[in-house]
Parts: structure tokens; C-alpha cells; sequence
């Protein structure tokens, strides 16, 4: 059977488990009533995935056994997400990665995944040393870093939050008017205000062009590209 529409009721869920008519194996253990009541009080609440549930059921499981016993169980019910992260439409490519729109299934907000495309071992460093930094940079006018992992591939990639806005390459060919370009200074200064938060914490970012400064919709300035 398809899992069940999301925000459904699911006051019979404990019910449909029980009931479901794949069943366990003849002899195989039942997991405990508790623990599967605490599987299905975290459902009611919203999707979780096989790994989110391990996570939090774990310390209560009399085993690992029985734990997995009651996973698949949830999981041939159709009550566990697949994935936490669902890829929608690619934003952009370049020769050495890729970055697309994703939804946060847990949070329900949209975020942006950058993925390392690269093979050699001197561009896969360069991509991690990138995370790296900028996970460090706790600053307003850098993209903050969510999270990290690898694609069944093996290409590393990161999840950061997903931005909107344009660089200021594009904002300066637009000022016609020396009062257009006048605006443009305090954007450039949160930049700058960026780049001396880095600076104090002994990061140099090397590449600082009108192109890797994005001004947001709602005045934000971002400083990217920490490679």
C-alpha cells in the first residue's frame, strides 16, 4: 500500500500496523507494545526516516533486533519518509559541482545542496576545505551550512540555506546614476564587515569580485564562493 498523505489523520495508525497483512514471519519476535506506541507518537507528529527513528528509539530498544523488527515493520506500512532531503530543480552547474533547489522534508522549508562533481584528489580537497570554512563562519553575510554527506556515488555535498538574490556585478551595471551607485556602498560594506569577521579568525577568502558578493531582496548581503 502508498504511505499515507501527509498531515492525514492517524489516530488508527497503531491499529493498521497491527493489522497489517504482511505480517510478521512465523516466530519471529514482536517488538514491544511501548516501544511501538512511541514509534507511532512520533508519526502522528510528522514524517520521520528510518535513521530518525533509529536515532530516537534507540535507547529504548531492549535490542537492536527488535528495534529493526519494528522499522520494517513501519516500513512495509508505508508510515517511514524515504529521504529527509528531496532534490526539485537544478540552479546551476559549473565544471567542478552543482548546486540544487531541495525540500527539508523534517522542517518543511526549502534549502540549496551543493554537490562536489569534481574527481581528482586536488579538487575534491579544495571542496572540502570550502565546507570547512564556512561551516567556521557564524556571520550574518555568510551562507550558513546545515549540513553534510555523500550521494550514494560518493560525491560529497553540503546543504546550506537556500538564498535569493543577485551579485553585485549585475547591481553596479544597472546604477546609471551616480546616486544608484552611492546605495550600493552599504552593501558593499557588509562585505566587507564579512570578510573582516574572517579575517579575525585568521581566514583569507582570495577571491572577492563583485561576482561572489549576492544582495538579497530584503538588503542582505552575502559573501560566497569561500574556496
Amino acid at each position: 500500500p502508498g504511505r499515507p498523505a501527509r498531515g492525514a489523520d492517524r489516530s488508527g495508525a497503531q491499529a493498521d500496523v497491527r493489522n497489517d497483512p504482511q505480517g510478521d514471519p512465523p516466530g519471529a519476535r514482536r517488538p514491544a507494545r511501548s516501544l511501538r506506541a512511541t514509534a507511532l507518537g512520533l508519526l502522528s507528529m510528522r514524517e520521520h526516516s528510518r535513521a530518525e527513528l533509529t536515532r530516537k528509539l534507540g535507547p529504548q530498544a531492549e535490542s537492536a533486533e527488535q528495534l529493526q523488527a519494528l522499522l520494517d515493520e513501519l516500513e512495509r506500512a508505508g508510515y517511514l519518509s524515504e529521504q529527509r532531503f528531496v532534490e526539485k530543480s537544478e540552479l546551476g552547474r559549473g565544471g567542478m559541482g552543482r548546486v540544487v533547489e531541495a525540500v527539508d522534508r523534517a522542517l518543511g522549508r526549502s534549502v540549496a545542496i551543493k554537490q562536489s562533481l569534481a574527481t581528482s584528489a586536488v579538487d575534491l580537497a579544495r571542496f572540502e576545505r570550502e565546507v570547512r570554512i564556512t561551516a567556521q563562519l557564524q556571520h550574518p553575510s555568510v551562507i550558513p551550512i546545515l549540513d553534510v554527506g555523500r550521494d550514494p556515488e560518493g560525491h560529497p555535498f553540503y546543504i546550506m540555506r537556500k538564498i535569493e538574490g543577485e551579485p553585485l556585478a549585475d547591481r553596479v551595471m544597472l546604477a546609471e546614476t551616480t546616486r544608484d551607485r552611492l546605495a550600493l556602498i552599504a552593501s558593499f560594506l557588509g562585505a566587507v564587515d564579512a570578510a573582516a569577521y574572517a579575517h579575525a579568525k585568521r581566514i583569507i577568502h582570495r577571491d572577492i569580485k563583485p561576482w561572489n558578493i549576492l544582495l538579497g531582496p530584503f538588503g542582505e548581503t552575502l559573501l560566497i564562493d569561500w574556496g
